[in-house]
């Protein structure tokens, strides 16, 4: 399938400064009450233009393997095309554009045993991301001369496994554990890869700067569960729960040493 998102449209919020306003009358809701600041009307300063293009190829397939095995695997494809512009009508302190091709893709295995009382629910996924694109040595150092890195594939593995089995005639213990993996979104990989702190952005240290190493978050689960029928309409259902998240996006304030740091550069 193939699918295009567009937009263009203003950024500014309440307070920013807008030119060219048609009207200093207090308008429904509350809008335009700003000393010579509008919201409604006139030419904003600030405008985003994006596009975003997405090609992308799934294919599933399942089987049963004699009595007891159900087999499934399958395989997504994502091909992007980026082009992201935030810009002012004099270029300002917050500009930022981009136009790269990442790619994002998976596969996975998977296998149903099911031997009556017992079941079992095991297998493999397998996520791939790769930004294709060149970064900044030194974050914030975006100069022709500056040195560029580009960042190595990411290859991301999740084992499942799921077990339901019998106690009594009556009751069920289940229990399951898994890996799962959640791709960075790309403003925080591309944000601002291709502006300079000093000589794009002006040292305005209200930027924030994507970073093209990052991975993807990695959640672990378990849960364990008991199920017993107390009567013919009566269940009770014991559940437990557990999640660690790791990888998670975060935002640092860096000193200029540590971002010779983490740019490798001593």
């Amino acid at each position: 399938t193939l699918e295009t998102e567009r937009g263009l449209w203003p950024s500014a919020v309440p307070g920013n400064n807008i030119p060219f306003a048609t009207s200093i009358t207090q308008l429904p809701g509350g809008r335009g009450d700003y000393s010579a600041q509008f919201i409604n009307a006139g030419l904003i300063s600030q405008l985003e233009n994006s596009r975003e293009d997405r090609f992308s190829l799934k294919t599933d397939l399942e089987s049963q393997l004699g009595r007891y095995f159900r087999i499934k695997t399958g395989a997504d494809f994502k091909l992007f095309h980026l082009r992201e512009g935030d810009f002012d009508q004099t270029g300002g302190v917050f500009q930022d554009y981009y136009d790269t091709r990442p790619i994002i893709a998976s596969a996975y295995v998977q296998n149903i045993a099911d031997f009556g009382d017992l079941v079992l629910d095991y297998g493999l996924r397998v996520d791939y991301m790769d930004t294709r694109a060149d970064f900044p040595l030194v974050i914030g150092e975006a100069r022709p001369d500056d040195p560029v890195t580009r960042p190595e594939a990411q290859v991301f593995y999740s084992p499942r496994l799921s077990v339901a089995l019998p106690v009594t005639d009556r009751s069920q213990m289940r229990l399951s554990y898994g890996h799962f993996f959640q791709s960075p979104s790309f403003k925080d990989i591309y944000s601002h890869m291709n502006q300079d702190f000093r000589f794009d952005l002006g040292g305005n240290t209200n930027n924030i700067f994507g970073n093209g190493n990052l991975e993807m978050a990695q959640s672990v689960m378990f849960e364990a569960g008991f199920s017993t029928i107390l009567t013919d309409n009566a269940r009770l259902d014991f559940v437990g729960y557990h999640s660690e998240v790791r990888g998670d996006i975060a935002v640092r304030q860096l000193t200029p040493d540590q971002l010779l740091e983490l740019g490798g550069v001593t």
